[in-house]
């Protein structure tokens, strides 16, 4: 032991001696910082120590590095957590970057598959609605969808359709039948519209395609790839990044400057209009809910900031289980009001919900939820936990897995 702690002392009287001669040239205000060398000595001393040496370093540099381990380093005294955030304090908070559109260049997604993109000759969408019309300049203009008023064969076919579904020949009805069924949820709204005339093989066909567009919205929840489908509506719409504006576009054609030359484009062809983008669109990732994180305090945080507009869609799975019910009563996402309401008649003990900051309002999740953000902060999870029951001596065993998607609004 006696010769390691000579050895070390022979050793830090040469280092210090090559730093010093090193020092001569160096600016006033200079350091020298060592790499790291440890040596083994008495257990009296401190158990290692670190000798700097042999480069200069100027001292804001220094100040700087130094900050920046302390920030890093997971047990400095100037690392905090805010009260109810249970997030790793080392944890990156993350959001979707500002959107990025290419302002000369539109495209225009033809009903045939065709995607098209150029420039517009005009600089100006006119759009008739109700309260007056507006001239929205082309360079805004962020996407376009058409509703069923702007495709006058496809509204006339339909309504046929709906007719022959009540038809006395079998073979009819079942090919019009086929034939709505390929549409999808682009007529959901439509068969809102559409009465069965006291006619029973009518009704029969539209409940069956009411039932099986609504199977297919949840097939498509659980696939995140899924480009978003979205039924018609009558009116056009647009959006801009102010506002979305729904009414009559008066324009019934378009003339774009493209890479094959000038083209004319029908509105009564165009499936939607919109532009290229730059950037991700999408954050994904995954959350551990426990039975202990309620929404109304101690919310567990996604690391998400979402901005106002963004679409949210989360999947869940799992239980917990309710002990002020007994240790045999477990809760899954969806809650249940056998654990009494967290908000009556809306959100059910033991549900999961979320909120966007600290004083967002709750939003049901349950095992599926699809919401857009209408502010913007950080994304939060919780317990949803009648008033008495959350905290204090109550324990509840148990997780929810949740995976979240953010896609921007703009998608």
């Amino acid at each position: 032991m006696y010769n390691r702690t000579v050895l070390f002392l022979l050793m830090s009287v040469i280092i210090v001696g090559f730093a010093r001669g090193n020092l001569g040239a160096q600016p006033p205000g200079s350091f020298i910082i060592l790499s790291e060398v440890t040596f083994p000595i008495r257990s009296e001393l401190r158990p290692s120590v670190v000798l700097h040496a042999f480069a200069p370093y100027e001292k804001a540099q220094m100040e700087q590095d130094l900050e920046r381990a302390s920030i890093q380093d997971p047990e400095s005294d100037q690392t905090e957590k805010q009260e109810g955030d249970t997030t790793e304090t080392n944890t990156v908070l993350i959001e979707l970057p500002q959107e990025q559109v290419n302002e000369k260049e539109i495209r225009f997604h033809m009903f045939d598959g065709m995607i098209i993109t150029g420039q517009l000759s005009s600089e100006i969408l006119t759009v008739s609605t109700e309260f007056g019309t507006l001239q929205i300049p082309i360079d805004k203009v962020l996407e376009v969808n058409p509703g069923l008023n702007s495709y006058p064969q496809l509204l006339s076919n339909l309504e046929q359709l709906v007719e022959q579904l009540g038809d006395v020949d079998y073979a009819k009805r079942q090919a019009a039948r086929k034939q709505m069924a390929l549409m999808g949820v682009t007529i959901k709204y439509e068969l809102e519209r559409f009465s069965d005339g006291g006619n029973a093989e009518r009704k029969k066909h539209l409940e069956e395609l009411k039932a099986e567009i609504a199977r297919t919205e949840m097939e498509l929840e659980n696939f995140d790839d899924a480009e978003t489908i979205k039924p018609f509506i009558r009116g056009d719409s647009v959006r801009t990044p102010d506002f979305t504006v729904v009414g009559k576009i008066e324009q019934s054609q378009f003339e774009l400057k493209s890479k094959y030359g000038s083209l004319t484009l029908q509105l009564r062809d165009i499936q939607r209009i919109d532009r290229q983008r730059t950037g991700s669109q999408e954050i994904r990732r995954s959350v551990v809910v426990t039975g202990n994180h309620f929404i109304d305090s101690n919310t567990m945080t996604a690391n998400i900031k979402v901005n106002k507009g963004d679409v949210v869609t989360v999947n869940a799975s799992g239980s917990i289980v309710m002990t002020p019910w007994g240790s045999n009563r477990s809760s899954t996402p969806n809650g249940s009001s056998t654990y009494g309401w967290f908000i009556d008649g809306k959100i059910e003990g033991g549900a999961l919900c979320a909120k966007i900051g600290d004083s967002g309002e709750p939003i049901k999740i349950g095992s599926r939820g699809r919401f857009t953000a209408d502010r913007s902060g950080v994304l939060k999870f919780g317990v949803a936990m009648q008033a008495g029951y959350s905290g204090g001596n109550y324990q509840y065993p148990g997780q929810y897995d949740v995976k979240i998607t953010v896609r921007s609004g703009t998608k």
